[in-house]
């Protein structure tokens, strides 16, 4: 008996322990949203903003911002990100320090073209340029950090 109940008290002493790493664990995941813009042709840009879990730093912030590029059909063919780097003092001001740019082809009928990236004030920007069955299909992605450390 006095085995049975020492085993349940080390039992219920790890899951003590263990539910709040695991529940930290969760804080620490990147919060993402996604919207959708629609272009005239019937494509649209899938927009997904990543935003990096609290630093150890808390004026500062960091994240990306991807445009996917989709026929109207729904066919996935290209991508651009922009990442960037912020800093912030909370309810007073934001300014960008880093960006950086990559593009993805998806679609084999795409061909890469340019890409560019800078900050302005607080806004880490990427410009991308694709060939794609012979027309050129550019986009500017701009992710921004608000006084409080929040991206868009």
């Amino acid at each position: 008996m006095k085995k049975a109940l020492s085993l349940i008290c080390v039992l219920v002493l790890l899951l003590s322990v263990a539910m709040p790493v695991s529940a930290a664990a969760a804080d620490n995941a990147p919060e993402r949203s996604v919207s959708v813009e629609y272009l005239d042709d019937g494509s649209y840009f899938v927009i997904e903003v990543v935003q990096n879990s609290q630093s150890a730093r808390a004026s500062y912030k960091s994240g990306s911002k991807t445009a996917t590029y989709y026929t109207a059909s729904g066919s996935a063919v290209w991508n651009v990100t922009v990442y960037g780097e912020f800093t912030y003092t909370p309810g007073v001001s934001s300014k960008a320090t880093s960006s950086t740019a990559t593009v993805g082809i998806i679609d084999r009928n795409a061909s890469f073209v340019s890409k560019n990236a800078y900050t302005l004030g607080n806004a880490a920007l990427a410009n991308a340029n694709v060939k794609y069955l012979s027309e050129s299909v550019s986009k500017t992605v701009s992710l921004r950090c608000d006084s409080y450390g929040h991206l868009s």
